[in-house]
């Protein structure tokens, strides 16, 4: 497995036990440097 879907709440606490490369996904949370595509208002 390479990955979860958590929420926003479970980041920190699964970052303190699994590996940095594990990916972790929050639906409907953008990174920082990500295009903000149809969403002008972000």
């Amino acid at each position: 497995m390479d990955g979860v879907v958590c929420s926003a709440q479970e980041v920190k606490p699964l970052r303190e036990i699994i590996q940095s490369d594990f990916k972790l996904v929050t639906p409907g949370i953008r990174p920082a440097d990500a295009d903000a595509g149809i969403r002008s208002e972000l």
